[in-house]
Formats: structure tokens, C-alpha cells, sequence
């Protein structure tokens, strides 16, 4: 069935809509009176503090697998999640599970990071360095959805997927899909369960409606566990909130000194073309309140999702992840984008959710990575059967190991004459002490320029070390390099932290 030119069905499905709308108030109606008459406080929500109540008791013996509830955000910053913002976050997630605060991507890039989620390997490994059509090395049965859905989960997708990939395909692994590319929130195109169509209104509350009904959809065939991912398009830009959540008023926040910084003639050389103008504060404050309300957007359709599962009789039997694919520079070093090798790109929010499993209100200050989460879920989910390639991560609910650097990479892909693509290719470490970056030609070669920070004095890396002109203070450039090189090829259990 073709879409029309507002992102509808069709006027031929009118009736169709009409009674949908009303059923849905009918059953709005009975949840509410269920979720009323059966007000009781669980032995979760008491662990946690708070009085969630219960919705209709079923009788089918589950499997006792979790369920898994993955949702990401696009381009989502550290600093974001607060009561104002997120208060559906703050309830479920950081009162109700684990804050990782010193979580990481390993390329602070779309495709590549969410490749990475998928795959539990590193961009070097898996093959995915670029948000263009997926490569020849991509091994989508690789996948999280693919090794759980082998096992028996029931799967489903609403939201943004794979830049590279085919929208006029429908991607495996999953029994229902509601895919697209993102990178904007209107005029996107969708493959619904095999049917491609453009959708021109804001894509939030089909994404919300879907991820809706998949979740309902699996109550079918209760007995199963399912794994469900939920892939917001905000907060990426261009940053447009919706009526009403534009309206809302936002945290005050200062700039921070990486975002006051004026002088970054000690950075990459390359930066000095595309950089903002010097002054007191780059800091981009109408994107970064934008960027807030857009999340407040995605933090409804969250509280929705957790009633949801409340009801369902499924919310203490569910792990649910959730983390930014990426963060966002609004300004920080006077630049713009996510590109880049800095902690406002790499560093991201996220928390970890599973009752009886993770103990609410704490938090985990271990180095951890988009890599790691396919690690955890297997875990979690008992799942055995045989990998395809070998993991780069770790479980994040097994306290037995310590990451003490980690390895990012980012390559340059696009041409040499578009501003759109004047990121460098890169790779970096970094511990608990330093940061070090080496920018590479595109073959990566050669090294063109470095950077190191020394993260104990200079936490917002201001200045790089490297180019103050005092050569005593310079670390072991050698051992650093190849420490890097090294990390680079690294695959399973060679690689940092492993």
C-alpha cells in the first residue's frame, strides 16, 4: 500500500484509523481500571523505591530468559539526563538500575557505532567505518538480533537502523521491523515488515506507535522472551522539538572550559578552517535546549513503554539498556560535530536496567563500551550457541575484569574538497591519566599529527602536551605508538582490556 504525500496510509484506510482510535481508548480505559483495582507495589519497584503497580497476573508458565529492551538515542551528549528532561529515565533507570559513568563509544559515528552495538566488535573488525552502504565484510547473522532469535526470542525493531543499509530490503533477524535511516525527523524513508514507504510527518510517534504494538504483539506467544529495540531519531539534528516540548524550560548550563576555549593552535591543524570564531563562549546554547527538548520527546514515549510493560506483567522480568550511539561537540574546543576524538563525542550516557539482577540506584564507574553490550545480553540470556567471530567486549555485569585503556578509531571516508567531511581520520588510547590521538592519512599509513592530554591536570583537554614546547614533560611517544598499533588490529581477547 502506498503512502500519501502526509506520510499516511491512504484515504481508504480512514475507517480503518477511526476505529483504531477507538479502540485504543477502550483499552487505555482497561488498563487504567486493571492498573487501579490491581494498585499493588511489586517486590521490584519496592527494592527500588518506588510503587509501581501491577497489571494483570498470567498464568502461562515463561521462560525464565529475560527479555531485552535495547533503546538508543542519536547524538544524545553527557549532562542531558536530568529530572526535567528525562524524569521517565531518571525513574526507571537510574533510580530503577545501573549508571555507567564513564561509558564510551569506540567511533563516535552513526552507523559505525550502532554496528558496533550490534556485533560486539570493534569498526576494524566487523567492517563497518563509514555511514555509506554497508561492506562486503558485514556479517549481519553476527548480530544480536541474529544470535537471539536462533535462541528463541521473539525480535523487533522500531526506528533508525543502519545508515548503509538497503530501506528498500527488509533486514533479517527480526519478526517485525519498522526500520529507517534517520538523520532527520521528517520526509524519512520506512521498510514496514517488508513494505517501503516515505513518511512525511515527525517519525517520534510512529517509531512510539510500532515499538507499541510489537511489544503488545508478543503477549501472543507469552511464553517466549523477546528482545525489542527501540532506535529514537533525536536528538539529532536539525533540531526541531515538537509542540508542546518545545516549550519546555530547560536547566540553565553553563559553558564548560572546553567550550570557552579560545586557542586551539596546538590542536590538529586542520581544525583552524572549520572552526567557530574565537571568543568568550563557543557554546552552542540554542542547540544543546533544542537537543533537550527533543529528548523530552523521546522520554514519553518511554514512561508509555514502561506502563506498558507494567501491564503486560513483564517490566520485572525485563533488562533494559539504554545509551546514545554517539555524543555531540556544541562548540567544545570550537567545533561542531561528533566526529572527533574528544570525551564530549565519545563519551555517552547510559544505564543498565534488570530487577532481582542489578541493584537499583548504583552506578558503575568502570571504563565500558558500545562493544561490551552484545557480551552482556548473550550473558544474561544464557545463550551458548556458537559465535560467528570472536567478541572485543565484556559482559558489563561480570566484576571480574578491569578495562584499563581503550582504543577508538575513525576514518576519513567522503571527498577531500567537501566541507561535510573534513574530519580526520584517527586513532586514540586512553586511561584513567592520558589521552593520546594520532590523525592518520586516509590509509592509514602515516601520522600526520598527535595529541596527548594529560587527563589527572587537564581533564576538559585543553592543552596538548605534545605542542608546548617543553620537552621534558612529553611521554614515550614510541611506546605509545605502538601500544596503539597494536590495539588497532586487535581482535577478541587481544584487545585493550581483555
Amino acid at each position: 500500500m502506498q503512502a500519501d504525500a502526509q506520510g499516511g496510509f491512504g484515504a481508504a484506510r480512514s475507517t480503518q484509523r477511526v476505529h483504531r482510535a477507538v479502540a485504543v481508548v477502550i483499552c487505555l480505559a482497561a488498563v487504567a481500571a486493571m492498573m487501579f483495582v490491581g494498585a499493588r507495589v511489586s517486590s521490584e519497584a519496592a527494592a527500588s523505591g518506588s510503587a509501581e503497580p501491577r497489571g494483570v497476573v498470567d498464568s502461562e508458565v515463561r521462560d525464565p530468559r529475560p527479555n531485552v529492551l535495547l533503546v538508543v538515542t542519536d547524538d544524545q551528549t553527557k549532562g542531558t539526563v536530568n529530572p526535567t528532561v528525562m524524569p521517565n529515565v531518571m525513574r526507571y533507570l537510574v533510580a530503577g538500575g545501573r549508571t555507567f559513568s564513564n561509558f564510551f563509544i569506540a567511533d563516535p559515528l552513526c552507523c559505525p557505532s550502532r554496528a558496533a552495538i550490534m556485533s560486539g566488535r570493534y569498526n576494524h573488525n566487523n567492517g563497518v567505518i563509514w555511514n555509506g552502504p554497508l561492506p562486503a565484510a558485514w556479517d549481519m547473522q553476527a548480530t544480536m538480533q541474529c544470535y537471539l532469535q536462533r535462541a528463541g526470542y521473539l525480535t523487533w525493531i522500531s526506528g533508525k537502523f543502519l545508515n548503509g543499509w538497503n530501506y528498500d530490503a527488509e533486514p533479517p533477524c527480526w519478526d517485525h521491523a519498522l526500520v529507517t535511516t534517520g538523520g532527520k525527523h521528517t520526509g524519512l524513508p520506512f521498510n514496514e515488515d517488508g513494505r517501503y514507504y516515505l513518511y512525511g510527518r515527525y517519525a517520534e510517534p510512529l517509531i512510539a506507535d510500532r515499538a507499541s504494538r510489537y511489544l503488545a504483539s508478543t503477549e501472543q506467544q507469552d511464553s517466549q522472551p523477546w528482545f525489542g529495540y527501540l532506535a529514537f531519531t533525536v536528538p539529532h539534528g536539525p533540531y526541531w522539538p515538537m509542540r508542546p516540548y518545545n516549550q519546555l524550560r530547560t536547566p540553565q548550563r553553563p559553558a564548560s572550559p572546553a567550550e570557552r576555549e579560545s586557542d586551539i593552535s596546538d590542536k590538529w591543524p586542520g581544525y583552524q578552517s572549520v572552526a567557530r570564531e574565537p571568543g568568550q563562549d563557543a557554546f552552542e546554547r540554542g542547540h544543546w535546549t533544542a537537543q533537550e527538548q527533543m529528548l523530552h520527546q523521546a522520554d514519553s514515549i518511554l514512561g508509555r513503554l514502561f506502563a506498558q510493560l507494567q501491564w503486560q506483567q513483564e517490566l520485572g522480568n525485563t533488562m533494559v539498556i539504554y545509551l546514545s550511539d554517539n555524543g555531540f561537540l556544541f562548540g567544545a574546543h570550537r567545533l561542531t560535530g561528533k566526529r572527533l576524538p574528544y570525551s564530549e563525542a565519545i563519551r555517552v550516557p547510559a544505564f543498565v536496567r534488570w530487577p532481582g539482577h542489578i541493584r537499583p540506584r548504583s552506578r558503575s564507574a568502570r571504563f565500558s563500551m558500545n562493544v561490551d553490550l552484545l557480551p552482556t545480553v548473550l550473558e544474561a540470556a544464557g545463550i551458548d550457541l556458537p559465535l560467528r567471530h570472536p567478541l572485543d567486549g565484556h559482559d558489563l555485569l561480570d566484576s571480574d575484569w578491569r578495562r584499563g585503556r581503550m582504543l577508538f578509531e575513525h576514518w576519513r571516508i567522503g571527498p577531500g574538497t567537501d566541507r561535510r567531511y573534513w574530519q580526520p581520520s584517527w586513532l586514540a588510547l586512553r586511561t584513567a591519566s592520558y589521552a593520546y590521538i594520532e590523525y592518520t592519512n586516509a590509509s592509514r599509513t602515516s601520522v600526520i599529527f598527535r595529541e596527548y592530554y594529560d587527563l589527572m591536570e587537564d581533564p576538559f583537554e585543553l592543552d596538548n602536551v605534545l605542542a608546548d614546547g617543553i620537552p621534558s614533560n612529553d611521554p614515550d611517544i614510541a611506546a605509545l605508538h605502538a601500544a596503539l598499533e597494536r590495539s588497532a588490529s586487535c581482535v577478541g581477547s587481544r584487545c585493550p582490556g581483555r
